[in-house]
């Protein structure tokens, strides 16, 4: 059976509850496709790996760009000087990146909440 909401609260709570049951799900569904994929690389992140390791060419002494992202290229020089292994810095730099994209969009729906109710 499906109450009404009586009051302006009760739907509030409502909605509130919804928000909380959906993001909490797309954390979980997140946690279990990171769990799968980690293990798995794409063969195209391999150039960027290469070029982290060589400097930004495909062969040495070729003047050459070998990449075509620079800022995740930047980002993984900096897990190389680091002295990470380039996948698992890459992994963690997607899954953190993930990570960032759910908080903003969970700080999105509460704002959104307070601008709404």
């Amino acid at each position: 059976m499906v109450r009404l909401p009586k009051t302006k609260e009760d739907a509030r709570g409502d909605r509130r509850m919804a928000a909380a049951l959906l993001l909490g799900l797309g954390a979980l569904l997140f946690a279990a496709l990171t769990r799968y994929h980690w293990r798995h690389v794409c063969d195209d992140a391999f150039i960027a790996f290469l070029a982290a390791g060589l400097g930004p060419v495909w062969n040495r002494g070729e003047a050459v760009e070998g990449y075509s992202s620079p800022l995740w290229l930047g980002l993984l020089v900096v897990g190389r000087l680091l002295g990470a292994a380039l996948p698992a810095w890459a992994g963690a730099l997607g899954v953190g990146f993930a990570l960032l994209c759910l908080v903003l969009v969970g700080g999105y729906v509460l704002l959104y909440e307070r601008i709404a109710g």
